[in-house]
């Protein structure tokens, strides 16, 4: 039960032996071999490789739990790659993989499908998602007036507060009472309503920043995030009469619903980077883009960062390598050599 609860989120056992056995009285006398003894049991059980140390070691207890008529010298080759060449399966270098292992393409082919088929993330199934419901503060929709249509952004009125003087308080001022509490009472009504005043400005502030968003943006809710169109808070601040710090504070945590989902205010707002023909286009339709180009690329052969800022410039957008570089790392794309098709 201990070695149990000693265990992360993830099942792994992070902890040394003895520092189990520090976790027992004294008196009872547990011996790490005891532990150890243990622990070999705890991995025979489900899922396989819970109770490993690290990866590697989950891995190979994977392996050894396959189907008996896996091939052998597959599952050899398979094993000595968790064991002992974790590093180079996690940057593809696959001719050294051949050259350490001694075998041909085929031959490791065949042992990295049986490692593509295991479960690292044993804990995955088990996961409780608490992620919290987000709800919309704009809702997003189509009008339609005479031969225009626009998309026009309203208040969700289910996520609005509604505030109001309890009138228990106003009530009292009608009543017999001192000078001094029908001064307090008086004060404290004064604050409330103010309160409320300031809450309901809010609710005005936000509309007029979605409302100022969402038409600078139609192209985005009509075609997707290719057409996003470059903005920044500059530009929402000048056409309201705001300061741009209004704009960041009345955008800040706020969603709206669109018929493309739930997006954070701020998801409208990036830089602008230039085209071929002088005009300029958004760096989160750059983003899309690039995902578009790696979601199509060759498996075999990947598209590196130089050649997908190439593919952007045939497509009439000047964007510099490292540019790439940075936009692929922030939607958590691995580079081309990771991305590189193993078999």
């Amino acid at each position: 039960h201990t070695l149990l609860r000693s265990l992360d989120d993830d099942g792994y056992l992070n902890l040394e032996l003895n520092e189990v056995c520090d976790m027992f009285d004294g008196e009872l006398e547990i011996e790490t071999d005891e532990i150890a003894a243990v622990l070999s049991l705890i991995k025979t059980l489900e899922p396989a490789g819970v109770g490993a140390r690290n990866l590697s070691e989950r891995l190979a207890i994977q392996l050894n739990q396959l189907n008996i008529n896996t091939n052998c010298q597959h599952l050899h080759n398979a094993q000595r790659i968790v064991s002992n060449h974790l590093d180079l399966l996690a940057t593809r270098n696959t001719l050294k993989l051949k050259k350490e292992l001694a075998i041909n393409d085929d031959e490791l082919a065949q042992s990295l499908s049986l490692i593509t088929s295991l479960n690292p993330r044993i804990a995955s199934q088990f996961s409780n998602d608490s992620s919290d419901h987000i709800a919309p503060d704009l809702i997003i929709s189509k009008q339609d007036n005479g031969e225009i249509s626009q998309w026009v952004a309203n208040l969700n009125p289910e996520n609005q507060t509604k505030l109001r003087v309890n009138e228990t308080y106003s009530d009292l001022l009608q009543s017999n009472i001192n000078q001094e509490g029908s001064d307090y009472i008086q004060k404290n009504l004064i604050e409330a309503k103010t309160f409320i005043k300031n809450i309901m400005s809010r609710y005005d502030t936000l509309l007029l920043v979605g409302q100022a968003i969402v038409k600078r943006q139609q192209a985005f809710f009509e075609l997707g995030e290719q057409h996003m169109q470059p903005m920044v808070l500059q530009d929402i601040a000048s056409e309201l009469e705001m300061h741009e710090s209004t704009i960041s504070r009345a955008t800040a945590g706020k969603y709206l619903l669109s018929p493309r989902g739930v997006v954070e205010l701020k998801y409208f707002f990036s830089s602008a980077i230039s085209t071929t023909d002088g005009a300029t286009s958004s760096s989160t339709a750059i983003r899309s883009l690039i995902k578009k180009m790696v979601a199509s690329e060759s498996k075999k052969k990947p598209l590196s960062d130089n050649k997908i800022a190439k593919e952007l410039e045939q497509q009439g957008h000047i964007v510099a390598r490292r540019t790439v570089a940075k936009y692929r790392e922030s939607m958590h794309i691995a580079p081309s050599s990771q991305r590189k098709s193993l078999f």
